[in-house]
């Protein structure tokens, strides 16, 4: 029995999918696993056990196409969108799945929460809901991060080259969407100096996009 799940991004989203992604393999203890991503976030799920990943690019009239032809050649019996825009849907309508659970009150979802998505929730608790309505109650509220030995690798020589073994330090990323200033939480810079001032340092992180926000 195959079962698909649909999560493409972003980084944040897709962190914190990780324990509904936990729930729906336990829910379906036997079954083979399936999770759609894209590229960029597949490293996420290397260290995941019984979990087969899927890489495609969103973006594009023939990755559009070869997501649709894989899903319907997967004949899944259910699947999970926890994407919830109108490329995963019109996805779970080609699919053929009997059972497509969703976060919107309508076609081509079979199971959904009886009220319809208007924001007022944070996404997570929204998502949860979603799971109760495929029957799936038992959902942690951790994200589940598991890594590869070269990934621990990673890390320990991450903490030595920037001589943080001694102390406790807090990683922090201030950034959000670039066309969504409004996403980004005003008050890191107090968080930072409290932190600071606890004896824990912190670490301010991200890309090019970051670097006037670190700055500051």
């Amino acid at each position: 029995m195959n079962i698909l799940i649909i999560k493409l991004g972003a980084l944040g989203d897709v962190v914190m999918a990780t324990p509904l992604i936990e729930a729906i393999q336990q829910h379906h203890e036997g079954a083979t696993i399936h999770l759609l991503t894209t590229p960029a976030y597949a490293p996420i799920f290397a260290a995941w056990q019984n979990l087969e990943v899927i890489a495609l690019p969103r973006r594009g009239w023939r990755n559009m196409l070869r997501a649709m032809r894989f899903i319907r050649a997967l004949d899944c019996s259910a699947i999970y969108d926890l994407q919830g825009n109108d490329r995963s849907a019109l996805w779970c309508a080609a699919s053929g799945a009997p059972i497509r659970v969703g976060n919107h009150t309508r076609y081509p979802y079979t199971h959904h929460p009886r009220e319809p998505w208007t924001g007022k929730t944070h996404i997570y608790a929204r998502m949860v809901e979603v799971l109760a309505a495929g029957g799936i109650t038992a959902v942690g509220e951790l994200p589940r991060l598991p890594l590869t030995e070269s990934g621990r690798s990673s890390v320990r020589q991450w903490i030595i080259d920037k001589h943080l073994t001694a102390g406790s330090f807090a990683i922090l990323h201030a950034g959000a969407s670039a066309t969504r200033a409004e996403k980004c939480w005003p008050y890191f810079d107090a968080l930072g100096r409290r932190l600071n001032d606890a004896g824990v340092t912190p670490i301010w992180i991200g890309a090019a996009a970051e670097s006037a926000v670190n700055h500051e």
